[in-house]
């Protein structure tokens, strides 16, 4: 019976922490986990995997492997966060050079480009009022496919003709229609996109925030009932400790590469 329990308690532990671990991994070398941030993480999760399997009597495992679960339950709105700052900083970027080639020279590619991505972050008015002006001295032929698609935007989305957009620089309402600011002529559509944009900083101080709470939460409590009253403290302190160091460190400015 006893190795039936061993067996379920690894079953239970070890997956959510091969997942966290996994994830980790994966976020060290895509950038977005700060690696001493996931190197303390994948740390701390083998630790309480091995700690679990050496204490499986303990009347309280239960209780950390709830914690556990927990943890695991909020790794994928993590996830999904870091994601959607990935794809919004790749439209960020692409709208930035867009706008790069339109100062070059004036041409349609950039400027559907820009429409493109701003209508599908909640600005179909301007997506199409600039469309339709860059599309309008070509012939019809031509242009029939992307024509074809500024209706399909007008279909779905029902634009208003009154929205307009504050410039960053200097404040003036602009109205659909134009890429650059009326009043300054500065690039006022990649300005609202930065200023909406998920900094990727952010889901690395969610990450150190997430795994300095996981161990707070869960591994404090069983430290302060599981050892003997110094080793306790001095665990709690540890803990406590390398948990703010976390926090701290991820608010950080990163350092300027060579």
């Amino acid at each position: 019976m006893e190795g039936v329990q061993v067996a379920l308690l690894s079953c239970l532990f070890w997956l959510p922490i091969a997942v966290a671990v996994w994830a980790l991994i994966g976020g060290m070398i895509m950038g977005d986990v700060d690696p001493l941030v996931g190197l303390l993480g994948i740390g701390m999760s083998v630790g309480v995997g091995i700690w679990v399997i050496k204490h499986h009597d303990h009347p309280q495992i239960w209780l950390l492997l709830a914690a556990v679960w927990l943890g695991m339950a909020m790794a994928p709105t993590l996830m999904v966060a870091t994601r959607k700052a990935q794809i919004y900083q790749l439209e960020v970027d692409q709208v930035q050079r867009a706008y790069e080639q339109l100062q070059l020279r004036s041409t349609v590619g950039p400027t559907l480009k820009i429409a493109s991505i701003i209508v599908r972050r909640g600005l179909p008015e301007h997506a199409i009022g600039m469309a339709e002006k860059a599309l309008e001295p070509l012939p019809k032929r031509m242009a029939a496919s992307d024509l074809r698609q500024v209706a399909q935007w007008k279909a779905v989305y029902d634009p208003r003709p009154d929205v307009r957009i504050p410039c960053a620089e200097c404040g003036t309402p602009n109205a659909p229609g134009d890429a650059f600011c009326s009043r300054c002529r500065a690039p006022y559509l990649l300005l609202w996109m930065k200023g909406r944009r998920i900094s990727a900083k952010w889901t690395r101080r969610l990450t150190a925030i997430w795994i300095a709470s996981a161990a707070m939460l869960a591994v404090v409590p069983m430290a302060d009932s599981m050892l003997a009253p110094n080793h306790a403290t001095l665990a709690v302190i540890g803990i406590l400790g390398t948990g703010i160091l976390l926090i701290l460190l991820s608010f950080l400015p990163p350092r300027e590469k060579a």
